[in-house]
């Protein structure tokens, strides 16, 4: 065996060693950090109906959707089916990177955000807006809050 194919190998070995040490947390941990750091890249982008392009600018879900395939998640491109597809979770356990939905018109889930930490989420609002950060403290945001959801846990 030629010394290169031992070195080669020896690399392996500790790419295979390290890659198994790594736990899944913290896996989840860092795509939290990247949600959250990306996100915030498109403060005071226009909000754009039927849009996931970060030229044109977004649409609350497709904001969230084009942010999660950035960490190699596919989410559905809907409000309603992110809701439907993530995995519930309570206020009090949201962690950043996880989604917030919204009740804005009636019954139905028909808003989302991105949960950045300190009670408050980042979001692409509604028509002559920009995406901005909210508090879940908010009066308004507090009343049509209607659950949290993860794709990451």
């Amino acid at each position: 065996m030629k010394v290169l194919d031992k070195i080669n190998i020896f690399f392996l070995i500790i790419l295979y060693v390290f890659n198994s040490c790594v736990s899944l947390k913290e896996s989840n941990s860092d795509k939290r950090d990247i949600i959250v750091r990306y996100a915030k890249n498109f403060l005071n982008k226009k909000y754009k109906f039927g849009s996931k392009d970060p030229h044109y600018g977004f649409d609350c879900s497709g904001f969230s959707q084009y942010v999660f395939k950035q960490v190699n998640i596919n989410i559905p491109r809907s409000v309603l089916n992110q809701y439907r597809k993530s995995k519930k979770i309570d206020k009090k356990d949201l962690e950043p990177g996880d989604l917030v939905f919204f009740r804005i018109n009636g019954n139905q889930i028909s808003h989302v955000g991105i949960f950045i930490g300190d009670d408050k989420f980042i979001h692409s609002p509604s028509s002559g807006k920009t995406i901005r950060i909210d508090s879940l403290n908010n009066p308004y945001w507090r009343k049509v809050y209607a659950g949290g959801g993860t794709f990451l846990k």
